[in-house]
């Protein structure tokens, strides 16, 4: 027996209709799933239930005791993470409203110094040939500028996974440029630190030249 749609409407309304595992916004393609299967004593109270995704679903269920490849989900860890999907939306940091296909779910940075958060497996996947063409100055890294009462030295800009401006098709390669932050009252800038062959500019395209790499560390204010 599925739970109820009263229960499953106020699952819903707690997660905003996101995946608690991915974190997605599923807008109608959202389920209801079981935290311990009815077959093994589960029942259908909303104690019981966690909103995932079709993804997260089905792999959810296709882990197999018998036949064991990697670690299965397991009720303790579904609850921490629905509960933190609740807490989320009911702080504030996930803003109530329209939720659906087509509509953009934020996270606001109260606990995050982040200008651009990106959470969740494969939150952005891009794949194929030319699947990311960059123009000129496409990509641009700025450390955090901090404004305080005393000296404080700017952002540091470290580079772990690798930075690839797209390739010219007719014309030049795409350029990257990445700064430290600016320091403030008299301290030093970020530094950056980049690992080798992270950074690489994009090749030119007929009758194009290469994109430029510039690497600025931060400024002294």
């Amino acid at each position: 027996m599925p739970f109820s749609p009263e229960v499953k409407s106020r699952m819903f309304a707690r997660c905003m209709r996101l995946c608690c595992l991915c974190q997605k916004q599923c807008g109608t393609n959202i389920e209801a799933a079981h935290i311990i299967d009815e077959a093994a004593g589960g029942s259908n109270d909303e104690e019981n239930g966690i909103p995932l995704c079709f993804d997260c679903h089905q792999e959810m269920g296709a882990y197999r005791d018998s036949h064991p490849k990697g670690n299965k989900f397991r009720p303790d860890e579904l609850r921490v993470r629905r509960d933190k999907v609740y807490e989320l939306v009911e702080s504030g940091r996930i803003p109530r409203g329209a939720s659906g296909e087509g509509h953009t779910t934020t996270i606001q940075a109260k606990d995050v110094n982040a200008a651009v958060l990106i959470q969740g497996p494969n939150a952005i996947n891009i794949s194929g040939p030319n699947a990311v063409v960059l123009g000129p100055n496409a990509i641009k890294i700025v450390g955090p500028v901090v404004t305080n009462s005393a000296p404080v030295k700017g952002g540091d800009v470290e580079v772990s996974s690798p930075i690839i401006a797209g390739a010219g098709l007719l014309g030049p390669g795409g350029d990257v440029t990445v700064e430290g932050g600016t320091g403030r009252e008299g301290a030093s800038g970020g530094n950056i630190r980049v690992g080798p062959g992270q950074i690489r500019a994009g090749d030119g395209g007929l009758g194009g030249k290469g994109g430029d790499i510039v690497i600025k560390g931060g400024d002294a204010e």
